[in-house]
């Protein structure tokens, strides 16, 4: 009797614990399955936009001068394949590329030859502005500037016109004296003194002439022939006519000269 009161109190306990091993026929239980998680999207949230591919590197303003419009091609880098590309072609991919505006100049076009002009170069990772240089040399040609556009044109339409610019002088000019130091030595009273001299030395090119010369001899090669092209000296004043290239050489010269005085 009692082996029956506690099967009768155990009997509710058991039964979870049978019905969790199997479904009575000694089957195992059937796994749960689990259905996935379903991602939470806050509706406020921003969608995440595709990020912009990298672009090759463009002129962020027209140029104002050559040295600027050159400056900018320096500073790009570009690989090239032309393999009897016809120049205007040429000239018409490299703008694209680099985004800079390049032409044709005028003197060329009216030459009627541009459409035989063909480039051949094979150039990898060059910063444009050599490409273009290369490209402009291997034909003969020359790079001008007009109104924020780089000419691919004629070596004389290329230097542009000659301009009006004066240079200083004077300084060039004036002997380099040596002044005699103060006397500091203690001497007896009575006692002779020789008086040091100043000393005057002229520099090389102190005369105008000279320097005229050297100007011509060193700047502008092959130019000082062309028709509008002249110097002259003036009362302490260099005055030249010239290609403003030429012009730049010329400054640059001048701040050598003083350098050396």
């Amino acid at each position: 009797m009692a082996r029956i009161l506690r099967l009768a109190v155990l009997l509710p306990f058991l039964l979870p614990a049978a019905t969790l091993a199997g479904d009575g026929d000694g089957n195992p239980p059937a796994a749960k399955k689990e259905e996935p998680k379903k991602e939470e999207t806050r509706k406020d949230e921003p969608k995440k936009e595709p990020k912009a591919k990298a672009q090759e590197p463009v002129a962020q303003r027209t140029p104002r001068t050559k040295r600027e419009a050159l400056g900018i091609l320096d500073r790009i880098e570009i690989s090239v394949d032309f393999d009897g590309t016809p120049l205007r072609d040429a000239v018409n991919y490299l703008s694209t590329l680099t985004g800079v505006n390049l032409a044709l100049g005028p003197a060329l076009l009216k030459e009627g030859d541009a459409d035989l002009l063909k480039v051949t170069l094979r150039l990898r990772r060059l910063p444009a502005r050599r490409v273009l240089e290369l490209m402009t040399d291997s034909l003969g040609l020359g790079i001008g500037f007009q109104g924020g556009v780089l000419l691919v044109t004629t070596a004389k339409e290329a230097r542009g016109k000659p301009v009006l610019r004066l240079y200083a002088i004077g300084d060039l000019e004036m002997p380099l004296r040596d002044f005699p130091a103060p006397d500091l030595m203690l001497r007896p009273a009575g006692a002779e003194v020789e008086v040091e001299e100043e000393k005057e030395t002229k520099h090389p090119y102190s005369e105008p002439e000279d320097l005229l010369t050297l100007v011509k001899d060193n700047t502008g090669t092959g130019t000082w022939s062309d028709e509008g092209v002249s110097a002259s000296t003036l009362r302490g004043w260099l005055v030249v006519r010239q290609y403003p290239e030429v012009q730049e050489e010329i400054a640059a010269l001048l701040a050598m000269v003083r350098a050396a005085r």
